[in-house]
Protein backbone atom coordinates (compact mmCIF):
# COMPACT_ATOMS: atom_id res chain seq x y z
CA UNK A 1 0.00 0.00 0.00
CA UNK A 2 1.34 3.29 -0.60
CA UNK A 3 0.73 6.61 0.71
CA UNK A 4 0.54 9.85 -0.34
CA UNK A 5 0.59 13.87 1.02
CA UNK A 6 -2.93 15.30 -0.83
CA UNK A 7 -1.97 18.52 -2.49
CA UNK A 8 -4.40 20.80 -1.92
CA UNK A 9 -4.88 19.85 1.42
CA UNK A 10 -2.14 18.60 2.87
CA UNK A 11 -4.28 15.41 4.36
CA UNK A 12 -2.47 12.17 4.04
CA UNK A 13 -4.44 9.24 2.49
CA UNK A 14 -3.10 5.41 1.19
CA UNK A 15 -3.27 4.42 -2.21
CA UNK A 16 -3.94 0.05 -2.30
CA UNK A 17 -1.88 -1.56 -4.33
CA UNK A 18 1.91 -0.71 -5.94
CA UNK A 19 3.67 -0.28 -2.70
CA UNK A 20 5.52 3.52 -3.57
CA UNK A 21 5.25 6.57 -1.31
CA UNK A 22 4.62 9.58 -3.16
CA UNK A 23 6.38 12.87 -2.51
CA UNK A 24 4.43 15.73 -0.94
CA UNK A 25 2.13 17.75 -3.73
CA UNK A 26 2.65 15.10 -6.50
CA UNK A 27 -0.96 14.00 -6.03
CA UNK A 28 -4.30 15.20 -5.22
CA UNK A 29 -7.47 13.20 -3.29
CA UNK A 30 -9.96 11.75 -5.47
CA UNK A 31 -12.56 13.72 -4.25
CA UNK A 32 -11.02 17.05 -5.86
CA UNK A 33 -12.22 15.53 -8.98
CA UNK A 34 -15.56 15.23 -8.30
CA UNK A 35 -18.04 17.91 -10.40
CA UNK A 36 -20.16 20.39 -8.63
CA UNK A 37 -23.41 17.89 -9.64
CA UNK A 38 -21.74 14.74 -7.87
CA UNK A 39 -20.46 17.00 -5.08
CA UNK A 40 -23.64 18.18 -4.19
CA UNK A 41 -25.82 15.27 -4.64
CA UNK A 42 -28.38 14.20 -2.28
CA UNK A 43 -26.25 11.37 -1.01
CA UNK A 44 -23.29 13.86 -0.11
CA UNK A 45 -25.72 16.82 0.83
CA UNK A 46 -27.43 14.66 3.69
CA UNK A 47 -24.34 13.32 5.14
CA UNK A 48 -22.93 16.79 5.74
CA UNK A 49 -26.37 18.08 7.10
CA UNK A 50 -26.84 15.06 8.82
CA UNK A 51 -23.39 15.54 10.73
CA UNK A 52 -21.96 11.86 9.70
CA UNK A 53 -18.69 13.41 8.53
CA UNK A 54 -15.80 12.86 10.62
CA UNK A 55 -13.46 16.25 10.68
CA UNK A 56 -11.46 14.87 7.79
CA UNK A 57 -14.44 14.46 5.75
CA UNK A 58 -15.64 18.13 6.53
CA UNK A 59 -12.24 19.43 4.98
CA UNK A 60 -11.94 17.51 2.38
CA UNK A 61 -16.01 18.30 1.21
CA UNK A 62 -15.76 22.21 1.68
CA UNK A 63 -11.98 21.94 0.15
CA UNK A 64 -13.48 20.07 -3.08
CA UNK A 65 -16.39 22.33 -3.06
CA UNK A 66 -14.11 25.51 -3.41
CA UNK A 67 -12.27 23.76 -5.89
CA UNK A 68 -15.44 23.30 -8.13
CA UNK A 69 -15.69 27.03 -8.17
CA UNK A 70 -12.61 27.30 -11.02
CA UNK A 71 -11.90 30.48 -9.37
CA UNK A 72 -8.86 29.32 -7.05
CA UNK A 73 -5.51 29.10 -7.80
CA UNK A 74 -3.75 26.47 -5.39
CA UNK A 75 -0.12 27.32 -4.49
CA UNK A 76 0.11 25.53 -1.64
CA UNK A 77 -2.15 23.21 0.37
CA UNK A 78 -5.19 24.57 2.67
CA UNK A 79 -4.72 24.47 6.17
CA UNK A 80 -8.83 25.34 7.29
CA UNK A 81 -10.00 24.65 10.74
CA UNK A 82 -12.93 22.62 10.86
CA UNK A 83 -15.11 25.38 12.12
CA UNK A 84 -14.30 27.69 8.98
CA UNK A 85 -15.39 24.78 7.05
CA UNK A 86 -18.47 24.82 8.75
CA UNK A 87 -19.06 28.36 8.93
CA UNK A 88 -18.40 29.07 5.57
CA UNK A 89 -20.06 26.06 3.78
CA UNK A 90 -23.56 26.77 3.34
CA UNK A 91 -22.53 30.55 1.74
CA UNK A 92 -20.20 28.68 -0.35
CA UNK A 93 -23.10 25.83 -1.47
CA UNK A 94 -25.38 29.11 -2.20
CA UNK A 95 -22.83 31.07 -4.46
CA UNK A 96 -21.79 27.21 -6.61
CA UNK A 97 -25.57 26.89 -6.98
CA UNK A 98 -26.03 30.44 -8.33
CA UNK A 99 -22.76 30.15 -10.08
CA UNK A 100 -24.10 26.97 -11.91
CA UNK A 101 -27.38 27.87 -12.67
CA UNK A 102 -26.24 31.22 -14.35
CA UNK A 103 -23.81 29.87 -16.60
CA UNK A 104 -23.22 33.19 -18.54
CA UNK A 105 -20.48 33.85 -20.99
CA UNK A 106 -20.08 37.69 -19.54
CA UNK A 107 -20.23 36.72 -16.01
CA UNK A 108 -16.48 37.95 -14.50
CA UNK A 109 -16.22 36.56 -10.69
CA UNK A 110 -12.46 37.25 -9.00
CA UNK A 111 -10.28 34.84 -8.90
CA UNK A 112 -8.30 33.82 -5.54
CA UNK A 113 -5.30 31.92 -4.65
CA UNK A 114 -4.12 29.66 -1.43
CA UNK A 115 -0.93 30.41 -0.50
CA UNK A 116 1.28 30.65 2.84
CA UNK A 117 -0.57 33.52 3.71
CA UNK A 118 -4.06 32.79 2.85
CA UNK A 119 -4.00 28.66 3.89
CA UNK A 120 -5.95 29.04 7.13
CA UNK A 121 -8.90 30.29 4.77
CA UNK A 122 -9.58 32.41 7.79
CA UNK A 123 -10.70 35.31 4.95
CA UNK A 124 -13.03 32.88 2.40
CA UNK A 125 -15.89 34.51 3.83
CA UNK A 126 -14.43 37.56 2.48
CA UNK A 127 -13.81 35.74 -1.02
CA UNK A 128 -17.10 34.66 -1.09
CA UNK A 129 -18.50 38.00 -0.37
CA UNK A 130 -16.35 39.06 -3.44
CA UNK A 131 -17.85 36.19 -5.24
CA UNK A 132 -21.76 37.69 -3.92
CA UNK A 133 -21.25 41.08 -4.61
CA UNK A 134 -20.09 40.27 -8.86
CA UNK A 135 -23.18 38.21 -8.54
CA UNK A 136 -25.09 41.00 -7.45
CA UNK A 137 -23.16 43.56 -10.34
CA UNK A 138 -23.86 40.87 -13.13
CA UNK A 139 -27.75 40.59 -11.97
CA UNK A 140 -27.71 44.66 -12.03
CA UNK A 141 -26.62 44.72 -15.02
CA UNK A 142 -28.68 42.08 -16.13
CA UNK A 143 -31.81 43.97 -15.49
CA UNK A 144 -30.08 47.43 -17.09
CA UNK A 145 -29.35 45.57 -20.19
CA UNK A 146 -33.16 44.09 -20.46
CA UNK A 147 -34.35 47.11 -19.35
CA UNK A 148 -32.51 48.86 -22.20
CA UNK A 149 -33.32 46.31 -24.72
CA UNK A 150 -37.05 46.93 -23.67
CA UNK A 151 -36.76 50.52 -24.21
CA UNK A 152 -35.14 50.22 -27.29
CA UNK A 153 -37.66 48.39 -29.17
CA UNK A 154 -40.29 50.80 -27.49
CA UNK A 155 -38.69 53.72 -28.74
CA UNK A 156 -38.48 52.34 -31.88
CA UNK A 157 -42.05 51.91 -32.17
CA UNK A 158 -42.79 55.42 -30.53
CA UNK A 159 -40.66 57.37 -33.16
CA UNK A 160 -42.52 55.57 -36.23
CA UNK A 161 -46.04 56.17 -34.30
CA UNK A 162 -45.19 59.74 -33.22
CA UNK A 163 -44.34 60.68 -36.83
CA UNK A 164 -47.42 59.22 -38.17
CA UNK A 165 -49.33 62.56 -38.50
CA UNK A 166 -52.53 60.42 -38.58
CA UNK A 167 -51.72 58.39 -35.27
CA UNK A 168 -53.87 59.83 -32.45
CA UNK A 169 -51.89 59.48 -28.71
CA UNK A 170 -54.90 57.30 -27.68
CA UNK A 171 -53.59 55.07 -30.15
CA UNK A 172 -49.73 54.63 -28.73
CA UNK A 173 -50.37 55.51 -25.13
CA UNK A 174 -49.89 52.71 -23.56
CA UNK A 175 -46.55 52.06 -25.26
CA UNK A 176 -45.56 55.56 -23.78
CA UNK A 177 -46.41 54.75 -20.56
CA UNK A 178 -44.41 51.68 -20.67
CA UNK A 179 -41.61 53.75 -22.16
CA UNK A 180 -41.80 56.13 -19.27
CA UNK A 181 -42.26 53.79 -16.66
CA UNK A 182 -38.78 52.53 -17.90
CA UNK A 183 -37.38 55.26 -18.61
CA UNK A 184 -38.26 57.24 -15.47
CA UNK A 185 -38.09 54.10 -13.47
CA UNK A 186 -41.35 54.26 -11.77
CA UNK A 187 -41.39 52.52 -8.21
CA UNK A 188 -42.83 48.66 -7.73
CA UNK A 189 -44.19 49.60 -4.52
CA UNK A 190 -48.18 48.82 -3.83
CA UNK A 191 -50.74 51.29 -3.78
CA UNK A 192 -54.55 50.94 -3.40
CA UNK A 193 -56.42 52.78 -5.83
CA UNK A 194 -60.58 52.94 -5.71
CA UNK A 195 -60.01 49.68 -3.29
CA UNK A 196 -57.84 47.73 -5.70
CA UNK A 197 -54.26 47.00 -5.09
CA UNK A 198 -51.86 47.25 -7.37
CA UNK A 199 -48.11 48.58 -7.96
CA UNK A 200 -47.77 52.46 -7.90
CA UNK A 201 -45.68 51.90 -11.36
CA UNK A 202 -48.90 50.51 -12.79
CA UNK A 203 -50.97 53.08 -11.69
CA UNK A 204 -48.95 56.02 -12.95
CA UNK A 205 -49.25 53.90 -16.32
CA UNK A 206 -52.77 54.06 -16.28
CA UNK A 207 -52.92 57.49 -15.68
CA UNK A 208 -50.53 58.52 -18.43
CA UNK A 209 -53.25 56.03 -20.75
CA UNK A 210 -55.72 57.65 -19.37
CA UNK A 211 -54.92 61.41 -20.19
CA UNK A 212 -54.62 60.25 -23.72
CA UNK A 213 -58.80 59.83 -23.62
CA UNK A 214 -61.65 61.75 -23.75
CA UNK A 215 -61.85 64.76 -20.92
CA UNK A 216 -64.54 62.84 -19.25
CA UNK A 217 -61.66 59.85 -18.45
CA UNK A 218 -59.14 62.51 -16.63
CA UNK A 219 -62.14 63.62 -14.50
CA UNK A 220 -61.81 60.41 -13.14
CA UNK A 221 -58.22 60.86 -11.96
CA UNK A 222 -56.82 62.35 -8.99
CA UNK A 223 -55.35 65.27 -9.62
CA UNK A 224 -52.74 65.38 -6.78
CA UNK A 225 -51.58 61.78 -8.28
CA UNK A 226 -51.07 63.30 -11.06
CA UNK A 227 -49.02 66.13 -9.95
CA UNK A 228 -47.28 63.71 -8.20
CA UNK A 229 -46.42 61.75 -11.36
CA UNK A 230 -45.66 65.25 -13.23
CA UNK A 231 -42.75 65.78 -10.45
CA UNK A 232 -41.63 62.14 -10.55
CA UNK A 233 -40.86 62.81 -14.46
CA UNK A 234 -39.55 66.09 -14.04
CA UNK A 235 -37.01 65.12 -12.02
CA UNK A 236 -36.12 61.41 -13.46
CA UNK A 237 -37.04 61.34 -17.22
CA UNK A 238 -34.41 62.24 -19.64
CA UNK A 239 -35.57 64.92 -21.29
CA UNK A 240 -34.81 66.14 -24.80
CA UNK A 241 -36.46 63.17 -26.67
CA UNK A 242 -39.47 63.16 -28.57
CA UNK A 243 -40.46 60.40 -26.11
CA UNK A 244 -39.67 62.33 -23.18
CA UNK A 245 -41.71 65.48 -25.16
CA UNK A 246 -44.74 63.52 -25.97
CA UNK A 247 -44.97 61.89 -21.83
CA UNK A 248 -44.89 65.51 -20.63
CA UNK A 249 -47.13 67.12 -23.10
CA UNK A 250 -49.57 64.21 -22.13
CA UNK A 251 -49.64 64.41 -19.25
CA UNK A 252 -49.72 68.68 -18.30
CA UNK A 253 -52.74 68.79 -20.97
CA UNK A 254 -54.06 66.59 -18.89
CA UNK A 255 -53.77 68.67 -15.45
CA UNK A 256 -54.67 71.06 -17.80
CA UNK A 257 -57.98 69.58 -18.31
CA UNK A 258 -58.92 68.33 -14.76
CA UNK A 259 -57.76 71.86 -13.98
CA UNK A 260 -60.29 73.78 -15.95
CA UNK A 261 -63.83 72.99 -15.87
CA UNK A 262 -65.23 71.45 -18.89
CA UNK A 263 -61.81 72.52 -20.55
CA UNK A 264 -62.50 76.21 -20.10
CA UNK A 265 -60.79 78.30 -17.83
CA UNK A 266 -63.05 79.52 -15.54
CA UNK A 267 -62.87 82.69 -13.34
CA UNK A 268 -64.45 81.62 -9.98
CA UNK A 269 -63.62 83.90 -7.26
CA UNK A 270 -67.08 86.37 -6.26
CA UNK A 271 -69.68 87.84 -7.70
CA UNK A 272 -67.88 90.57 -9.02
CA UNK A 273 -66.35 88.77 -11.43
CA UNK A 274 -69.55 87.02 -13.32
CA UNK A 275 -68.92 88.85 -16.19
CA UNK A 276 -65.62 87.50 -16.81
CA UNK A 277 -66.94 83.90 -16.63
CA UNK A 278 -69.45 84.09 -18.69
CA UNK A 279 -67.47 86.43 -21.48
CA UNK A 280 -65.03 83.18 -21.15
CA UNK A 281 -68.08 80.80 -21.68
CA UNK A 282 -69.56 82.78 -24.96
CA UNK A 283 -66.16 82.54 -27.07
CA UNK A 284 -66.60 80.22 -30.07
CA UNK A 285 -70.25 80.04 -29.03
CA UNK A 286 -72.16 78.74 -31.81
CA UNK A 287 -74.35 80.47 -33.92
CA UNK A 288 -77.55 78.77 -33.39
CA UNK A 289 -79.05 77.26 -30.37
CA UNK A 290 -77.47 73.66 -30.49
CA UNK A 291 -79.56 70.45 -30.68
CA UNK A 292 -79.12 67.37 -28.83
CA UNK A 293 -79.30 65.10 -32.02
CA UNK A 294 -76.57 66.93 -33.15
CA UNK A 295 -73.98 65.74 -31.24
CA UNK A 296 -72.23 62.58 -30.71
CA UNK A 297 -72.27 62.34 -26.77
CA UNK A 298 -74.73 64.53 -24.32
CA UNK A 299 -70.69 66.02 -22.91
CA UNK A 300 -70.00 67.65 -26.55
CA UNK A 301 -73.44 69.25 -26.63
CA UNK A 302 -73.73 70.51 -23.18
CA UNK A 303 -70.20 72.20 -23.92
CA UNK A 304 -71.53 74.45 -26.61
CA UNK A 305 -75.15 74.78 -24.73
CA UNK A 306 -73.28 76.53 -22.41
CA UNK A 307 -71.60 78.44 -24.75
CA UNK A 308 -74.61 79.57 -26.38
CA UNK A 309 -76.00 80.50 -23.09
CA UNK A 310 -73.31 82.57 -21.83
CA UNK A 311 -73.32 84.47 -25.36
CA UNK A 312 -77.13 84.89 -25.25
CA UNK A 313 -76.32 86.08 -21.48
CA UNK A 314 -74.29 88.94 -22.60
CA UNK A 315 -77.10 90.36 -24.54
CA UNK A 316 -79.90 89.37 -21.94
CA UNK A 317 -78.66 89.76 -18.25
CA UNK A 318 -82.37 89.27 -17.21
CA UNK A 319 -82.78 86.72 -14.21
CA UNK A 320 -84.01 84.00 -16.74
CA UNK A 321 -80.70 83.89 -18.27
CA UNK A 322 -78.61 84.01 -15.75
CA UNK A 323 -80.36 81.08 -13.90
CA UNK A 324 -80.12 79.20 -17.95
CA UNK A 325 -76.45 78.95 -17.45
CA UNK A 326 -76.20 77.57 -14.04
CA UNK A 327 -78.26 75.10 -14.34
CA UNK A 328 -76.79 73.68 -17.20
CA UNK A 329 -73.93 73.90 -15.62
CA UNK A 330 -74.83 72.47 -12.32
CA UNK A 331 -76.30 69.30 -14.80
CA UNK A 332 -72.49 68.74 -15.71
CA UNK A 333 -71.16 68.83 -12.54
CA UNK A 334 -73.60 66.39 -10.89
CA UNK A 335 -72.26 64.02 -14.00
CA UNK A 336 -76.01 63.65 -15.47
CA UNK A 337 -75.61 62.44 -18.82
CA UNK A 338 -79.01 60.92 -20.00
Amino acid sequence: MATAICAKSGIEFNIQFFPYNFNSGELHHPVFDLTYQQLTSPYLLNKWVSREFTETDTKLYFLALLHSTTLVEWRTYARPTVAVCELNMEALLDILSWQNTIQHPRLSMPHMAITQDTATLDNVRNWIAAWNGAKEDFENGYRELTRNQLMLRQEDTLQRLIKEQQKEIYQYAGILANWASLSAEFPAFTVVVNGAQLSCAEYWKQILVTCAKTSTHIWRLDLDDMKELLEHLETNLEHGSIYAHATMKLLRDGIDTHNNYLGFSIINQAEDVEKANTKILADNAPATQPRPQDYPNKIMYLKDKIRYDAAQKLMDTSPAATNTVTAITELVITGDNT
